[in-house]
């Protein structure tokens, strides 16, 4: 049981049992920290599936999902929150409904699209911007508010048998704030590639939307994350690191 001048001060007995694995490795005040942040997660398909659910069994406190599709029979191979009856339905009513049957202390929204008119007030107050979207547009949207409000953010992808993630925006125990989206691609590319037509593995949406999860866990904990853009071929079944240099 969890008193005021517990390290643990805000989680319920509930929480404070149920994330006793998490502590074992973190601490007591890293997982305060990860109860009283606030983190918006733009998509809840693919990568959001995976991301969202270990977001909300780690003890996150609140997320708010931007998410405007409805289920379709396609989804169904890797957008794991979503099943057979769920077909028609709203992704992010869904994903709401089904995430606080896991954690019911996470307060868990859905606020509707990612757009350029609402993405300030949507970021505002946020600790971290979290992006597994399927299209450029929003991505370099997220990448420029989030550079401009010095937020971090998690950013993650795939595209046939690979998938990348990468952290922008940190700010170092030293001050230093770290790359943005555009010191790794100043420009969107020309003839964005379609998801549909190369298609993807549940396997590696499982993958890359995990490691964005650990990633963000790092940074509302206070942990340092990961340097550069880590790649995945799920084909060979490796990853490499690559550097990025700020401009």
């Amino acid at each position: 049981m969890t008193d005021a001048s517990s390290p643990t001060s805000g989680l319920s007995e509930a929480e404070y049992a149920r994330t006793e694995r998490n502590r074992v490795l973190i601490g007591d005040e890293a997982q305060r920290r990860l109860h009283a942040s606030k983190v918006l997660m733009i998509g809840a398909g693919g990568l959001g599936s995976p991301c969202l659910l270990a977001l909300t069994a780690a003890g996150i406190g609140a997320i708010d999902i931007c998410e405007t599709d409805t289920v379709d029979v396609s989804n169904l191979q890797r957008q794991t929150l979503y099943r057979v009856h769920d077909i028609g339905r709203p992704k992010a009513e869904l994903a709401v409904e089904r995430l606080s049957g896991l954690a019911p202390e996470c307060t868990l929204r859905s606020v509707g699209r990612f757009s350029a008119d609402r993405a300030a007030d949507l970021c505002a107050g946020v600790d971290l911007v979290i992006d597994g979207s399927d299209n450029f547009d929003t991505r370099f949207l997220a990448g420029d508010i989030t550079a401009e409000l010095g937020i971090p953010l998690v950013l993650g992808a795939v595209l046939g048998h690979e998938g990348q993630v990468a952290v922008f925006n940190w700010i170092d125990p030293d001050g230093r704030v770290g790359p943005c989206l555009r010191d790794l691609y100043p420009e969107p590319p020309s003839t964005p590639a379609d998801p549909a037509q190369r298609g993807v593995l549940s396997s590696t949406t499982g993958v890359i939307g995990s490691l964005m999860a650990a990633e963000a866990i790092k940074v509302v904990s206070g942990t340092s994350p990961a340097p550069g853009l880590l790649r995945y071929d799920g084909s060979r079944g490796s990853f490499k690191r690559f550097s990025i240099s700020s401009r």
